[in-house]
């Protein structure tokens, strides 16, 4: 998602529930990524996601590589 976080500093419980309902249900969240670059005429066909692990880790950096199709 292109904002910091589904979470805010003033709900933080919301966003704690936020994030296990979308990790429990298997949908991966990246936030913080900046999509402004890539023009609305521009599909984003394919994502790859590299995270670097930590043990005991529920989060990590990530290197994000998008294969885009269009124009």
């Amino acid at each position: 998602m292109d904002t910091i976080s589904i979470s805010s500093l003033t709900h933080r419980t919301t966003g704690r529930e936020a994030h296990k309902e979308f990790l429990g249900n298997g949908i991966i969240i990246m936030e913080d990524l900046s999509l402004a670059g890539i023009p609305s005429d521009i599909v984003l066909d394919q994502v790859i996601a590299l995270p670097y692990r930590y043990i005991n880790s529920d989060g990590s950096p990530i290197t994000v590589i998008g294969k885009l199709k269009g124009r």
